[in-house]
């Protein structure tokens, strides 16, 4: 009886949802046809706020709200929208192509070592958390079950087709714990300066600006989560306000 009260509830509000996601779409359209800036900035902060009212882990929806920001020129959350898109829709070329170009605007572009890793572990980047759960899943169970068929029939193709198949297995699992990993990620949404302590008051570590859209690594939260102790792309560590970034 509940599951059918949810889903009814759920029926009455996607029109209501749908509509909303319409208004925004129509003032993002009114920005980019708008001559002046400031109508420009007064249709892509309408077109923001009507995106982000109900906003739901919804990989289009992350990527609409990113274009928003990067319209109205805050590249870092851009960044981290089109990170968070590309998350659940990692063979989306839009998303890869709008990250990348905010990437060269912020000057925050994948480093040599991030882009020979994404071309050689090409199928933790080919799937989303959830597919990678199936596959994981689904590939256990054909191993097994082949496995098991090979210990009755002894047939040498069934051998190697359980091998291949506890292969692709173990790289599925490797991408899942990776993936589980990354929720130690970040990115820097505005520029900022590594302090050697979690404060205002302790000096920086040096005198290079980090970027906003730069990714991080999570080493320690302090315990009134105002600071982050991180480790950059060029492996400095050092810490920052938990108001200058934000988590993947």
């Amino acid at each position: 009886m509940k599951q059918i009260i949810l889903v009814l509830f759920c029926a009455c509000l996607s029109p209501l949802f749908a509509s909303q996601y319409d208004q925004a779409y129509q003032s993002y359209q009114d920005g980019e046809e708008a001559s002046l800036i400031v109508e420009r900035e007064k249709h892509f902060n309408e077109a923001l706020e009507l995106y982000t009212a109900n906003e739901q882990v919804d990989g289009k929806l992350y990527y609409n709200i990113a274009n928003c920001y990067y319209q109205l020129n805050q590249v870092g959350m851009a960044i981290w929208y089109y990170h968070k898109a590309e998350q659940l829709l990692p063979r989306d070329v839009k998303i890869k192509e709008n990250l990348l170009k905010a990437q060269e605007v912020a000057k925050a572009t994948p480093t040599h070592w991030e882009v020979i890793k994404k071309q050689t572990f090409f199928w933790h980047y080919l799937l989303n958390p959830q597919e990678r759960s199936i596959a994981f899943i689904g590939l256990a169970v054909l191993a097994f079950i082949v496995g098991s068929y090979y210990f009755w029939v002894r047939k040498t193709l069934l051998k190697y087709l359980t091998m291949a198949l506890v292969v692709g297995c173990s790289a599925v699992g490797i991408s899942l714990s990776a993936g589980k990993q990354s929720a130690r990620l970040g990115v820097f949404v505005q520029p900022s300066l590594l302090r050697c302590d979690a404060g205002m008051q302790y000096v920086e570590v040096d005198s290079e600006i980090l970027t906003a859209g730069q990714k991080f690594k999570v080493l320690e939260i302090s315990s009134d989560q105002q600071w982050l102790k991180v480790k950059t792309q060029k492996n400095k560590k050092g810490y920052v306000p938990s108001s200058q970034v934000r988590l993947l």
